[in-house]
C-alpha cells in the first residue's frame, strides 16, 4: 500500500509539473511574444535595435500579386549593418521604382553590426517572407575583423574556432535572436554555462527579450501621457532652417505649428540663465518671456480659434555652445538656441518609424565645410582622447585591424564562408542575391585600399560571382567627397541620398 501511494504521489508530481511547464511556455509565448509584438511601437530611428529588429521582421509581409492593379510585386530586402540602415533609404528607392509594370516593396533587415554570420542564421526567416531579392550592403568592417589577429611573421592572418565562438557567444544578435542554432553548431567549443544560457535563452521569450522589454513602453508612456521632454531623437515639426536630430535649434527660425482646441501648449528647454525669448506671428510680437533660469519650461497660451496651422517665429537673444552641451558629440563649435520637446507642433504622434531615417543639421552642416574644415572637424570628433572615450573603442579596433590587413596575404575566415553558404542557400529557393561592397569615407580607405589584401578580396568577390548566383558590386570608391560621411563607414542623409539612384539602377538591372 506505501509503494501504491509513493508511485501515485511521484505520478501527481510528473503531472503537476508538466502542467506547470505548458502553462510556463503558453504565457511566456502569449504575454511575451505575441501580445508583445502586438504593442504600439512609437520608438525613432536608431533606437532600441533589438527591439526595432525584432518588431520590424515581425511585420514584413510582402504580396506577389496586387490585384487591384493586375501588377506583379517584387519584394526586396536590404540586409546589413548600420552601414546599409545609413545608406539606403527605401521609401525613396521605393519610389523611384514604381513608375513601371512592376511595383516594388522594400523592407529594411538590418541591425547594428550584422555580419555574414547573422544573415545566415537568419535565412530560414528571410526566405520565409518570399522576397525575390536580398540586397546585403556590406564595409569590409562587417566582416568582423574582431576575432581576427595578424600571424606572428606578419604573413595571413590567424584566428582560432575558439576565439570565434567566444567572441560570437557574447554578441546580443546570438542571444536573442538564434541561441539554439548557434547552440547546435558551436556546442563542442562552449562551456556548460554558456550551454545553459543559450537553452534558457532559447527556451522563455522574457529571457531573450529582457535586455529591451521595458523600451516600447517606456516609449510610449512618454510620448502619450508625459511631455516628451525625454528622448532620443526629435520627432516633431521640423523648422524652415533644420534642426539637430537631438532636438536643437537656431538661435531664430519658423516653425508650422498644428493647433488643438484653440491652445498651444508645448515644452521647450532654456540652456542659458537669463534668456529671453520672442515669438513672433505675423511680424508682430505674440509673447515675449523671460526665463531667469535655465532648464525645460511650458510655453501655455491661448490661440484665437481661425488659426489652425499658423506658422510661428522664435527667437532668442543667447545661445548655448554645443562644446558645453555635448563636447564630444562634435568637433567643430556650433550655437544652439532652445531644444524643442520631441514631438513639438506635431498632434499626431506617429508609430513605427524606427526604420525612417530623417534629415538634420548634423548632417548638413558637414557638407557646409571646406574639406580642410571637415578633416579637423573628422579627427576630432573620431580620434581626440579616443583612449577615453568607449564609444569608440571597436572603431580604433577596426582601424589598427584595417592596417594589419594591409601588411597581410589575404585568406578566407569565416565571414567569407557564410556568404558563400548565403550565396548557395539563396540560389536553392530562387530569390536573387545582391551583395555590393558599400562607399567608405575616402580618409579611411586611403589607408589599405591599395594593399594585395584588399586587391585580393575584391578578386574573391568577383570569382565568386561567376561560381554562384551571386551578384557584386563594388562600390568602395563612388562617393570621392568625404563630407558625405558621419564616420568611416556611414553615410549622412545627403549621402544615402546620392546612393538612392545607384541602388534603384542595381535592383533593376537584375530584375528580369
Amino acid at each position: 500500500m506505501l509503494e501504491y501511494y509513493r508511485t501515485n504521489l511521484k505520478f501527481k508530481f510528473l503531472i503537476l509539473s508538466l502542467l506547470f511547464f505548458i502553462i510556463l511556455f503558453s504565457l511566456d509565448f502569449f504575454l511575451s511574444h505575441f501580445l508583445y509584438l502586438k504593442f504600439p511601437n512609437q520608438l525613432e530611428w536608431d533606437t532600441s535595435p533589438w527591439y526595432n529588429f525584432l518588431h520590424k521582421n515581425y511585420s514584413i509581409r510582402f504580396k506577389k500579386r496586387d490585384p487591384d492593379h493586375d501588377v506583379m510585386n517584387q519584394g526586396v530586402i536590404i540586409a546589413g549593418s548600420s552601414v546599409a540602415l545609413y545608406s539606403a533609404l527605401p521609401q525613396d528607392i521605393e519610389h523611384e521604382l514604381n513608375q513601371g509594370r512592376h511595383q516594388y516593396k522594400l523592407e529594411f533587415y538590418s541591425h547594428v553590426a550584422m555580419s555574414p554570420m547573422d544573415l545566415y542564421y537568419y535565412l530560414d526567416d528571410v526566405i520565409q517572407k518570399k522576397p525575390s531579392t536580398v540586397l546585403f550592403l556590406f564595409n569590409p568592417a562587417d566582416l568582423q575583423f574582431d576575432y581576427i589577429a595578424e600571424a606572428k611573421e606578419g604573413e595571413g592572418l590567424t584566428y582560432t574556432e575558439e576565439d570565434r565562438v567566444n567572441y560570437y557567444k557574447q554578441r546580443h544578435p546570438v542571444k536573442i535572436f538564434y541561441p539554439w542554432k548557434f547552440l547546435k553548431d558551436n556546442y563542442k567549443n562552449l562551456n556548460r554555462h554558456d550551454i545553459v544560457q543559450l537553452l534558457t535563452k532559447h527556451i522563455l521569450y522574457i529571457n531573450k527579450y529582457r535586455l529591451f522589454f521595458k523600451d516600447p513602453f517606456e516609449a510610449y508612456i512618454e510620448r502619450n501621457y508625459r511631455s516628451g521632454r525625454s528622448y532620443h531623437n526629435y520627432t516633431g515639426m521640423v523648422p524652415d532652417n533644420g534642426i539637430w536630430r537631438k532636438g536643437w535649434t537656431e538661435a531664430q527660425f519658423k516653425i508650422n505649428c498644428e493647433i488643438k482646441n484653440g491652445k498651444f501648449t508645448e515644452s521647450i528647454f532654456i540652456p542659458e540663465d537669463h534668456t529671453e525669448l520672442y515669438i513672433y506671428y505675423q511680424d508682430r510680437i505674440w509673447n515675449r518671456m523671460y526665463y531667469a533660469k535655465s532648464g525645460w519650461h511650458k510655453l501655455n497660451f491661448k490661440v484665437p480659434k481661425e488659426i489652425s496651422n499658423p506658422q510661428i517665429k522664435f527667437e532668442v537673444n543667447r545661445t548655448v555652445s554645443s562644446q558645453k552641451i555635448d563636447p564630444s558629440l562634435y568637433g567643430k563649435e556650433y550655437f544652439y538656441g532652445i531644444r524643442l520637446s520631441q514631438n513639438f507642433c506635431k498632434q499626431d504622434i506617429e508609430s513605427d518609424i524606427a526604420y525612417i531615417r530623417k534629415d538634420s543639421l548634423d548632417d548638413k552642416k558637414l557638407l557646409e565645410m571646406s574639406i580642410q574644415e571637415y578633416e579637423e572637424d573628422y579627427f576630432a570628433r573620431m580620434y581626440k582622447d579616443s583612449d577615453k572615450r568607449p564609444e569608440l573603442f571597436r572603431l580604433l579596433d577596426l582601424h589598427k585591424k584595417k592596417e594589419i590587413l594591409g601588411r597581410t596575404k589575404f585568406q578566407k575566415w569565416p565571414e567569407i564562408y557564410y556568404l558563400e553558404k548565403i550565396a548557395k542557400k539563396l540560389k536553392k529557393e530562387n530569390i536573387r542575391f545582391i551583395l555590393v561592397n558599400n562607399p567608405e569615407n575616402p580618409i579611411e580607405l586611403k589607408k589599405y585600399v591599395d594593399t594585395q589584401w584588399y586587391k585580393d578580396l575584391i578578386s574573391h568577390f568577383e570569382k565568386l560571382e561567376k561560381e554562384t548566383s551571386l551578384v557584386f558590386y563594388d562600390l568602395k570608391d563612388h562617393i570621392k567627397d568625404p563630407r558625405y560621411f558621419i564616420d568611416p563607414h556611414h553615410l549622412t542623409y545627403p549621402g544615402s541620398q546620392k546612393m538612392t539612384p545607384v541602388y534603384k539602377k542595381i535592383i533593376l538591372k537584375n530584375f528580369p
